[in-house]
């Protein structure tokens, strides 16, 4: 029974190696009949495209300015004004050995001319949104890294044919 087996398998073996040979027959007979082979070429890398150029670009924006700033004013002002009096003074008098004090109505004014000197820092600390409006030139000067990942069909000429 193994015996038959071997055998069994060895001529298995054989009608596969027919079978193989055969289709290869066949296919070789279809390429050659053929002028040109399709083929499917996978690409997969990155080129690189070297960009050099200026190109101007609007530029329409706020952006915010900030100061921080004291400034010190110096200066005189002039004062110029009259005080009005109205008012009860009360005055000692001396009556007989006694004082007496006698409330005395005082109505005036009094004219008040002078100046004064001023140097006081003011602080500015504050954030104030600034317009731009202006065309910019940029320079380019880069690689640009393009990446390709495709496949691509074509025929190839067999040599035999013309």
């Amino acid at each position: 029974m193994g015996a038959i087996r071997k055998l069994f398998g060895l001529v298995f073996i054989v009608i596969l190696i027919g079978v193989a040979g055969y289709a290869g027959f066949i296919y070789g007979q279809l390429v050659f009949q053929k002028d040109a082979i399709e083929v499917e070429v996978p690409i997969r890398q990155n080129i690189s495209l070297p960009l050099t150029q200026e190109i101007t670009v609007p530029l329409n924006t706020f952006f915010a300015l900030p100061i921080n700033k004291i400034i010190y004013i110096k200066k005189t002002l002039p004062i110029s004004f009259s005080a009005k009096v109205d008012t009860l003074a009360k005055v000692p008098m001396n009556i007989s050995g006694s004082v007496v004090y006698v409330d005395v109505p005082i109505k005036t004014s009094i004219p008040i001319n002078t100046s004064i000197e001023i140097n006081e820092p003011i602080v500015f600390n504050e954030t104030i949104d600034f317009p731009l409006n202006q065309n910019i030139t940029v320079a380019l000067d880069m690689d640009v890294l393009i990446p390709v990942d495709t496949v691509v069909r074509t025929k190839v000429p067999l040599p035999w044919k013309e």
